[in-house]
């Protein structure tokens, strides 16, 4: 399960997941990276150009954050995190953010762009939780 879980967050699917359009595509996730996150907001699209500031591998799962760059319409960084729980199969994904809008037209949609920030959050668990289901069986089996 934490396998799936982690093989989805290195692959972005939390932000595929979202909505959010990765390129390149099929782009993993490795410190340095750089990508450019692509999303439909009120009509317009946005270029959101990221370059992924720390990767990190442990025996209890994997994080990694990104900072934006020059374009996107906010300043900060987010970081993702994949645990499993001591003792149990349970895993935790965790996100968390810090960001300051730049874009003067950004800065115009202040409110409405954190609840855009709260549902695209959302979205992140589901897509997740999502990947990291035990896939469903057919039975019988096909054949």
């Amino acid at each position: 399960m934490i396998s799936r879980a982690v093989a989805a967050l290195r692959a972005w699917q939390a932000q595929i997941g979202a909505g959010v359009e990765v390129v390149p595509h099929g782009a993993h996730v490795e410190d340095g990276g750089t990508v450019v996150l692509v999303a439909r907001v009120g009509g317009l699209w946005t270029a959101m150009p990221c370059r992924v500031v720390y990767a990190d591998d442990s025996p209890e799962g994997f994080a990694f954050a990104y900072g934006t760059l020059p374009g996107h319409p906010e300043c900060g960084e987010v970081a993702f995190r994949i645990d499993r729980s001591a003792g149990s199969n349970e895993i935790f994904f965790r996100n968390a953010s810090f960001s300051r809008t730049v874009d003067p037209l950004a800065k115009l949609g202040s409110p409405i762009a954190r609840r855009i920030q709260k549902r695209v959050t959302e979205r992140y668990l589901s897509a997740i939780a999502e990947a990291s289901a035990e896939p469903r069986r057919l039975y019988p089996p096909a054949e």
